[in-house]
């Protein structure tokens, strides 16, 4: 019996020592070892050797426990049938797997908290399928840079390495054909050289930024050559202009949209016929007093060399359905980009992610905990430029939900409509659910699909059923079914418990509902203080409804009070006045203040002639004054807390 309670409390303690704690514990002081190691490999590849050590560790301990105590194990397995030599190496598999599993399968799915701590939480997507786009291939694609899928079934994958542009089938996942170039105005054939991006349409045009041409090529259905579009000229653009399109869309009406390589200018805009409209979101400096001070100094050749813009380069264009584009950058100052994250910048100033009106307005919704701008956890030794997130492609969702890739840690990041942080998943390696160089990223079919670039593989990401809740209180949020959506988020936060987003959820439905009270402790708990003083001023405005016939006759007897007291304390006065040289009370020089509040220039020099008021009236009056503001700072710090 002994043997057999020894061997059970071993297997106890190994599963308890695989245990991430992620659902049941909320304190960080409290966090397990295993939850320990799965925030340490989630860090990427620059925690790749202590995350090594922490797994030594994980394995270490079990096999010491079954060391100490194999006799016992063993002879608890010899009475159930098993011979002892051959139950040594899978007793200590047995007892290392769990520990094994957890350090090689630790959580890389997190999200970040109202105070930036690092959450683990369940993965929103996982891996379906990984595609070898070299396979049956004579030629293996080589810098595979961006590919679309359009409504057909058809993959266009831009082999920049190859210069040329795949077509495949979804459908079998075979290769359809291989555009090299096509046959110009001329009847020459003309090549691509390095095209880095590609558009279909609804109309099956072809759209490929020629990126070594610098030019747009348009392709017909049958891919015969339908337009090509040059470098813009015309007014607006400035002298020297190098056109290199890396990226390009096409709106519903034939607007072409295109990112150039090493451009400050934004994206370059074309009419239907080709002709350069303009640019659209470069950032205008918005000069310091002292430039404006010396720029009235400057000659005009000095003024013309003077930066308009600021050295902000697009390196990626997807366009949605509503014609918003959203373009990302990692050509900002890694220190601004910091200091915009830390300090839950809404601006887009410094924002490595932007969504472009037609105008070229931002119009991207930054709502969350902290800007859509990647990893919170930075390190704050002096080295942010190696460790900031890098975004290089932004893939559009359902229901405004959108993913960006990080090429820092290779990251996938996950946001809503307003910018919440849902999930963050990948990571550096060669895993199926890892990459070495992420490059783009697009959703079809409900499903997120990202290429590498290195490995030329294209992984095919499912929602899970997690995942799959969140879309779904996404979605019933948006169509007004409340009721439906509080019950997913409660539901969400049963499977998730650091899923802080989900009391904003509650928080919203709860809102629509007019619970306005359910709606302020869902806001409090997330220290959500717009949501929370929106729900307050609806609690409020809900509150004064109930006594809205009380207010008007509150008010006029308000009034008529102040009048009486008025005219009561001007007769006190008046009377006062007839008796210049008596002593007069505290409760008289008080009375008093009130007719020099009203008549100043006449009580000043009451005061100063016939001794009206005194040091004990004005103490009096100074105390209440700082009374009632003590009082009122008391109740402006207990609003911001609750």
């Amino acid at each position: 019996v002994k043997p057999a309670w020894v061997t059970l409390v071993i297997l106890c303690f190994q599963t308890l020592w695989g245990t991430g704690g992620n659902v049941y514990i909320y304190d960080e002081a409290l966090k397990t070892f295993n939850y320990a190691l799965s925030q340490i490999l989630a860090g990427g590849i620059a925690r790749a050797g202590v995350g090594a050590a922490a797994a030594v560790i994980m394995l270490v301990v079990p096999s010491l426990m079954f060391l100490l105590s194999q006799s016992q194990v063993l002879e608890t397995m010899s009475t159930s049938g098993m011979k002892k030599k051959r139950a040594v190496r899978p007793a200590l598999l047995l007892l290392t797997l769990p520990a094994l599993c957890a350090a090689q399968a630790a959580a890389a799915s997190y999200t970040y908290s109202y105070e930036g701590q690092y959450k683990e939480a369940p993965p929103m997507y996982v891996t379906e399928e990984v595609w070898d786009l070299s396979a049956g291939l004579e030629q293996a694609v080589k810098e595979p840079s961006s590919f679309f899928i359009d409504a057909e079934g058809r993959l266009y994958l831009a082999d920049s390495g190859n210069n040329r542009v795949l077509v495949y089938s979804l459908a079998d996942r075979t290769l359809l054909t291989a555009l090299t170039g096509f046959t110009g105005p001329d009847g020459q054939t003309e090549s691509f050289d390095r095209p880095s991006g590609v558009f279909a349409g609804e109309d099956g045009v072809v759209t490929v930024a020629d990126t070594g041409n610098s030019r747009v090529v348009m392709l017909a259905p049958d891919y015969s050559l339908r337009q090509i579009v040059g470098s813009p000229t015309g007014s607006g653009v400035p002298s020297g202009y190098i056109f290199q399109p890396i990226a390009v869309a096409v709106d519903k009406s034939g607007r072409l949209y295109a990112v150039s390589r090493s451009s400050a200018m934004g994206v370059v805009s074309f009419n239907i016929d080709g002709e350069f409209e303009g640019f659209l979101g470069a950032q205008v400096v918005q000069p310091s007093a002292a430039e404006l001070f010396w720029r009235r100094f400057m000659t005009a050749e000095q003024l013309e060399r003077v930066q308009k813009i600021l050295p902000t380069e697009f390196n990626s264009l997807t366009i949605d359905d509503s014609g918003f584009l959203y373009v990302t950058t990692s050509s900002i100052s890694k220190e601004s980009q910091y200091n915009a994250l830390i300090t839950r910048s809404r601006s887009g100033d410094f924002a490595p992610i932007r969504r472009l009106n037609p105008s070229g307005d931002d119009v991207l919704k930054r709502s969350g905990f902290f800007p859509p701008a990647g990893d919170v956890e930075i390190r704050t030794d002096g080295k942010k430029d190696s460790v900031v997130s890098a975004f290089v492609c932004a893939a559009i969702g359902d229901y405004g939900v959108y993913s960006v890739l990080d090429n820092t840690r290779k990251h996938i990041f996950t946001y809503d409509y307003d910018g919440n942080l849902l999930s963050v998943l990948g990571g550096e390696g060669v895993a199926a659910d890892q990459f070495r160089a992420l490059t783009h990223a697009a959703y079809h079919g409900g499903k997120l699909w990202v290429l590498d670039g290195y490995t030329g593989r294209l992984t095919v990401l499912r929602l899970s059923g997690y995942g799959t809740d969140i879309m779904e209180a996404i979605r019933l949020t948006q169509e007004r079914q409340y009721a439906q959506a509080l019950d997913t988020w409660t539901e969400l936060l049963h499977k998730n418990g650091n899923l802080e987003m989900a009391y904003i959820g509650m928080g919203k439905a709860y809102m629509k509902s007019g619970d306005y009270a359910g709606a302020m402790e869902c806001y409090r708990i997330v220290n959500n203080r717009e949501g929370y003083s929106a729900a307050y001023a609806k609690q409020r405005n809900a509150s004064l409804g109930n006594f809205l016939l009380l207010i008007p006759l509150l008010a006029a007897a308000l009034a008529l009070g102040i009048i009486r007291l008025s005219r009561k304390l001007k007769a006190y006065n008046r009377a006062g006045d007839l008796e210049a040289a008596r002593v007069r009370g505290t409760g008289e020089q008080l009375a008093y203040g009130f007719h020099t509040i009203f008549h100043p220039f006449d009580g000043f020099d009451e005061m100063k002639r016939h001794g009206r008021g005194d040091v004990k009236g004005a103490g009096i009056c100074l105390l209440a004054a700082l009374l009632s503001f003590v009082l009122y700072r008391m109740a402006s710090v207990i609003v911001k807390i609750k």
